[in-house]
């Protein structure tokens, strides 16, 4: 991602293949200026994924731009 050295913002964070997979699509996601939507269960690691993420894009920066904007949304089916 565009970083001369190994940084982890988390030393606690698994960095697991799936992880790096979806830390890459959300990377390439943000240089195209494209919407991000981030979906899951309760729990499943969204947003210590996105802190992850955040840590990585900000290391060593003063001004910190990147914010962390959590939405509930609950979906209801009418009959």
């Amino acid at each position: 991602m565009g970083m001369d050295c190994a940084y982890d913002p988390d030393d606690s964070y698994e960095l697991t293949g799936d992880n790096v997979k979806k830390i890459l699509a959300i990377h390439m996601r943000f240089r195209c200026n494209i919407p991000v939507v981030i979906m899951g269960e309760t729990g499943c690691g969204k947003t210590r994924l996105i802190r992850y993420l955040c840590g990585l894009q900000t290391e060593g920066l003063e001004l910190k731009n990147m914010l962390l904007m959590k939405v509930q949304l609950e979906i209801s089916t009418f009959h």
